[in-house]
């Protein structure tokens, strides 16, 4: 099931802030994340990364699992990040907006449109599978 939102920069509040509309989008949030070493999970690349301290202060919050894929390995990279040219083709390329919230009704409007897409490897719609699985999110309302 895909979820994406446009933001305005790559700080770590406005990271923070998209996984709360996530969490909300989804009903829940899952027990693991995986993440590309970005700045704002990953603070240095070294024998032993070092993360982002105030990050892992809201995994830690939420109890979800931060896992980052090794340095260099484009196959990881591209679980990762599969969904940004997707969005780019179908949102955002040959498209003009007036303004910022135009934009983001037409990407709330193309994500319900695209989860309920046939799935090629899967064989049925993101929407029919997150049915069956949502239960397996942790509930919002526990916290």
């Amino acid at each position: 099931m895909l979820y994406a939102e446009i933001v305005p920069d790559e700080k770590l509040e406005t990271l923070i802030q998209a996984h709360l509309h996530a969490f909300e989008y989804f009903g829940g949030y899952l027990s693991e994340g995986l993440y590309d070493n970005m700045k704002t999970v990953v603070k240095k690349l070294q024998k032993q990364k070092e993360y982002n301290a105030r990050f892992m202060d809201f995994a830690n919050f939420y109890g979800f699992k931060v896992i980052t894929h090794r340095p260099y390995n484009p196959k990881a990279k591209g679980k990762v990040e599969r969904l940004v040219p997707y969005v780019r083709e179908n949102i955002l390329y040959g498209q003009s907006y007036s303004n910022l919230t135009e934009l983001k009704n037409v990407l709330r409007d193309w994500l319900a449109i695209a989860n309920q897409r046939l799935h090629s490897e899967l064989k049925e719609t993101p929407l029919e599978r997150f049915e069956r699985e949502k239960n397996h999110l942790n509930e919002l309302s526990k916290l």
